[in-house]
């Protein structure tokens, strides 16, 4: 019987978590990635229970604790000091919580649990995907590679290259257009004077929010914890985030307020506790 032969566009956490369940299953995999190798990029981001019983399914829940962050709850300030969102895992159940990851490290940890089907997997990098066509016994698949033209073929293909894919049928996309919102970000040593289990959000009325959200160590400084830091603004804004230097040092200024207010807040509730 003639082993399945699937092709996966996308190297990312879609791509590499579906390449995991088909060798499982005896399903050879070959992946394609338009980079000519993956990279550590992106910010911090938040495993909620469901995905953490994924990553348990899959196998790679373990290695995945030992990097991520413990995440029991969020809490969301206003500029006073007071609470607007105070909501914890527990609430739902005992045994839930929230696992903060960096994007690296999250790539990482499946792509480890990938090595195990070496034999049925195997990459194409730097390649570039171009037009995917149905046939009746097969899908073809066709792009470049560098500034050469190929064109192969599989029994079924799963477009897993990101949001902005421009390989799905027209009738698969319901909404086409960009969120309004987006954020900033950086990565920085880990938040000692917060919670390091509690992703941590301000507000200033509908003007600012601003997030700092635990986010375990990467793979080559497993013992630099580290935290996210999140600015929200429209996506309108991106480009001209931080241009201006009086914009940078009013910035500082505000966020050097919230922390304080922060932290003589988290030392009063804990005096209380």
């Amino acid at each position: 019987m003639k082993t399945p032969h699937f092709a996966i566009i996308g190297a990312g956490t879609a791509g590499l978590a579906t390449a995991i369940l088909l060798a499982r299953q005896n399903i050879r995999v070959t992946i394609f990635e338009k980079v000519s190798k993956l990279e550590p990029v992106g910010a911090g981001l938040l495993l909620q229970p469901s995905g953490l019983a994924v990553f348990e399914h899959l196998g790679i829940l373990d290695h995945a604790l030992k990097l991520g962050a413990y995440v029991t709850g969020l809490e969301g300030q206003l500029a006073d000091g007071r609470l607007l969102i105070n909501s914890h895992y527990k609430q739902a159940h005992q045994h839930y919580f929230g696992l903060g990851i960096h994007r690296s490290t999250l790539c990482h940890v499946l792509q480890t649990g990938l090595e195990q089907y070496s034999d049925l997997v195997s990459w194409r990098f730097n390649h570039s995907i171009e037009n995917i066509q149905e046939q009746l016994q097969e899908v073809r698949i066709s792009g470049l590679y560098g500034d050469l033209k190929f064109e192969t073929r599989f029994d079924a293909a799963i477009i897993a290259n990101g949001a902005r894919s421009t390989l799905r049928p027209k009738p698969w996309v319901k909404i086409d257009k960009a969120y309004p919102w987006g954020a900033v970000w950086n990565i920085v040593p880990e938040c000692l004077s917060l919670n390091p289990q509690i992703l941590h959000q301000f507000y200033d009325r509908s003007q600012i929010m601003m997030g700092i959200m635990p986010t375990g160590a990467i793979p080559d400084e497993p013992t630099q914890r580290l935290s996210s830091v999140f600015w929200s603004l429209p996506a309108n804004d991106l480009k001209t985030f931080l241009t201006h230097e009086n914009t940078k040092k009013g910035l500082v200024k505000r966020c050097r307020k919230t922390l304080e207010t922060s932290r003589g807040l988290v030392r009063k509730r804990s005096r209380a506790q």
